[in-house]
């Protein structure tokens, strides 16, 4: 009996370790065939869009990793104050917001996913907002008032 028990207790720690090792591996990655930004004097970050009411609230959620050189691109009709949340996050990003006139309005830097469910704005009005990996705006010594050029 104490054979059998202690042979489902392994089974059962077997079939969690597997259905996590699965849903990881299963989580969906980003797809950046898209656009660039090009930082004036810095690096040239690959982009998907979001651009629909849809995309722009799911943003990366659910993903497993943002890669270096690539980030997620908010497009929004008009400037403004939108507000960002880490819902469903399992890494930190930084958040570089950007004016209507493509210039770098703010950063938020290091945002942690342990953040949800606060949410964060930028001081300055902005109608573009670019998600990138963690430490990227530091690393690359953006600034705000830099220009930025969007490329298709």
């Amino acid at each position: 009996m104490k054979r059998i028990i202690i042979g489902i207790g392994v089974l059962f720690v077997v079939l969690v370790v597997a259905q996590h090792f699965f849903s990881v591996r299963m989580a969906k990655s980003v797809d950046f065939d898209g656009p660039t930004l090009i930082f004036k004097h810095g690096p040239s970050v690959s982009v998907r869009l979001a651009q629909t009411p849809q995309e722009r609230e799911h943003g990366l959620s659910g993903t497993i990793s943002l890669p270096e050189g690539e980030g997620m691109l908010f497009f929004f009709d008009t400037a403004g104050f939108p507000a960002f949340w880490m819902k469903d996050m399992t890494y930190p990003i930084d958040i570089i917001w950007l004016s209507s006139d493509w210039k770098v309005a703010d950063i938020t830097h290091t945002l942690p996913p342990e953040s949800y469910p606060a949410t964060v704005a930028p001081q300055f009005s902005t109608q573009y907002v670019l998600e990138v990996p963690s430490g990227f705006a530091r690393t690359h010594h953006i600034t705000v008032g830099q220009s930025v050029s969007f490329q298709k």
